[in-house]
């Protein structure tokens, strides 16, 4: 939500990309079948090696203290009716204890339109978690926690239907999965 163009813009660069080699490994069958076969033998292992069709991932997957007791997946990271979905939804209960998923500082506990009453985590290593939507928060900005602790209350405020919990983790400011690290 916060920083979405840039996600965005990587995303959709990274599609026209993969649409232009489609095409042309597509061209390229129509043209010289016997060779084209080989040459989209080659590009699709190049695509693998290059890892070009991947999701962004964190490159070294903390492990993440669950951020609530159950941890069951709704809406996953990646498109969501066109959009980059920049986290995950969890499944909560209105009123639902969340904890910190890692130690860190809080940077923001706020309201927004989209994401409700929501807080942000700054951690070790440049990553940073959010967590959103939230009843009620436990914490204020400049408070130091640890892994598990409690910081806010399940809900369901600013652009939610339902309570769960919006989920984001960062790394270096850029939403990458958190489902690999969460374990889920």
């Amino acid at each position: 939500m916060e920083k979405k163009g840039s996600i965005t813009g990587l995303l959709l660069l990274q599609g026209a990309l993969a649409l232009f080699l489609v095409l042309v490994v597509a061209l390229l069958f129509w043209l010289y079948p016997n060779q084209a076969t080989q040459a989209g033998d080659w590009l699709s292992s190049r695509m693998e090696e290059e890892n070009l069709w991947a999701t962004p991932q964190a490159d070294t997957a903390p492990a993440l203290t669950a951020p609530l007791g159950e941890l069951t997946v709704t809406s996953a990271f990646g498109q969501r009716e066109g959009e980059q979905h920049q986290g995950i939804d969890l499944d909560a209960q209105a009123g639902e204890p969340v904890y910190a998923a890692l130690d860190g500082t809080v940077t923001t506990a706020a309201t927004s339109d989209s994401y409700g009453n929501w807080i942000e985590l700054t951690h070790a290593d440049g990553l940073s978690t959010r967590y959103a939507h939230c009843y009620i928060l436990a914490v204020k900005e400049g408070d130091t926690v640890s892994a598990g602790d409690l910081i806010a209350l399940a809900g369901e405020t600013g652009d939610a239907d339902g309570a769960h919990l919006h989920f984001e983790l960062l790394e270096n400011g850029q939403p990458v999965d958190p489902a690999a690290a969460l374990g889920v």
